[in-house]
C-alpha cells in the first residue's frame, strides 16, 4: 500500500459556559476545545471540571463505539455551569436538555459519571430515542447509568476504587444517590418484585424514571 487517506473526519467540538447563577443558557462563553484544561475558567473548577469531563466522554464514544459525538456526527458539546431555574432554587443537579449540557449551583455536581450520564441522554435521544416516560424512561436512565460509570472507570479521574464501582456521583457533594451492584443501597429496587419498587405512579419523575431505574436493565456485578 502506497498511499491510505481516512476521509472519515471526526473531530473534537466543545463549548463550555457559565449562566452566572441565572437561568440563561448557554450564558457566557468561558473556553472551547483549544483550551483542553479550561485555563480560561480561571478558579472556577466547575467549568474546568465540565469541560474536561465532557471530553473524556467523547473520547470514549470514539476509542470505543467509533461513535463522533453526541449524534455520530461531530455535534458540538455545549456545557452551560452554574445554572440556576427560575425561580431560583440552589439547583443540585445536572440535565441535558435535548441540545445542550446544564450543571446547577446547589452542590459539587460536575463529576465524571454525572457528566458521561448526562450526555448518554443525548446518545440515547439519537439513537432510540426512548420516550421519557414510565418504563421506557427506565432504560433510558438505566442506560445512561451504565455508560456513565464506563467513562469514571476508563478517563483517569476522580474515585476509582473498588469500593464505590458501580456507584453513581460518589464524587458528588451528596455522594452515591445509585448503585448498579447494590441497588437496594440507596433504595432502589434490583427487580419488579423488591419492597422498593414503585409502580409508574410518581407524575413529577415523569412517573417513575428514576426510581424504577435499577431495575430497568441488568446490572454488573464486578
Amino acid at each position: 500500500m502506497v498511499l491510505s487517506i481516512n476521509q472519515v473526519d471526526t473531530a473534537l467540538d466543545l463549548a463550555t459556559y457559565t449562566s452566572g447563577g441565572t437561568s440563561t443558557r448557554p450564558g457566557t462563553f468561558i473556553c472551547d476545545e483549544t483550551d483542553p484544561d479550561c485555563t480560561a475558567a480561571g478558579s472556577d473548577a466547575d467549568a474546568v471540571r465540565a469541560h474536561q469531563y465532557a471530553a473524556d466522554t467523547y473520547n470514549f464514544y470514539l476509542t470505543n463505539h467509533g461513535r463522533d459525538s453526541i449524534d455520530g456526527a461531530g455535534m458540538q458539546i455545549i456545557s452551560s455551569v452554574h445554572y440556576t431555574p427560575s425561580p431560583p432554587t440552589a439547583w443540585c443537579n445536572a440535565s441535558w436538555n435535548g441540545t445542550q449540557m446544564s450543571y446547577g449551583d446547589g452542590c459539587i455536581i460536575t463529576v465524571d459519571d454525572v457528566v458521561g450520564h448526562e450526555l448518554t441522554h443525548g446518545v440515547t435521544q439519537h439513537e432510540s430515542n426512548l420516550i421519557y416516560l414510565k418504563q421506557s424512561g427506565a432504560i433510558n436512565e438505566s442506560l445512561s447509568d451504565i455508560w456513565g460509570e464506563f467513562v469514571d472507570l476508563t478517563n483517569g479521574r476522580g474515585t476509582d476504587t473498588s469500593l464505590v464501582r458501580w456507584q453513581v456521583a460518589e464524587d458528588s457533594d451528596d455522594g452515591p444517590f445509585r448503585d448498579m451492584k447494590n441497588p437496594p443501597a440507596h433504595g432502589q429496587p434490583d427487580k419488579m418484585s423488591s419492597s422498593f419498587y414503585q409502580p409508574e405512579s410518581n407524575p413529577s419523575d415523569n412517573y417513575g424514571v428514576h426510581t424504577t431505574a435499577a431495575w430497568a436493565t441488568r446490572r454488573p456485578t464486578c
